[in-house]
């Protein structure tokens, strides 16, 4: 019997583990995608984003331009709210706390959990 419930919670940490990670809601890739804006360059989270997604790194350069010297280094990183959910498109607003102050930042999701769009509102 203790075989038995061993293995069976090998079994659920297997699937728990093979499960597909949502990027939608992570405050860790969130950071991931201010840091590249700050950085001026969307490079590090190319992978993550839909084929559909038009913003380069010229606009993170341009962003990283106006925000930076603005705001200041980022300090910390918040969900603010889940704005409009549609079946296509998910949307997520994050409180970005910098030195100097707070701004938001939207992200949209299309259907497979790729970032379709940023948007900074400050």
């Amino acid at each position: 019997m203790k075989r038995l419930m061993i293995g069976c919670c090998v079994v659920v940490f297997a699937l728990v583990g093979c499960a597909k990670h949502s990027i939608v809601n992570d405050p860790v890739f969130a950071r991931k995608v201010i840091d590249a804006v700050y950085a001026g360059s969307l490079t590090s989270i190319r992978d993550s984003v839909s084929p559909k997604f038009e913003l380069d790194d010229a606009w993170a350069m341009d962003m990283s331009n106006k925000v930076k010297p603005e705001f200041g280094p980022i300090k910390d990183i918040k969900l603010n709210t889940v704005g409009q959910t549609t079946p296509t498109t998910k949307e997520m607003i994050w409180t970005v706390t910098t030195e100097s102050s707070t701004f938001l930042m939207q992200l949209v999701y299309d259907q497979d959990g790729k970032l379709l769009s940023i948007q900074l509102n400050y």
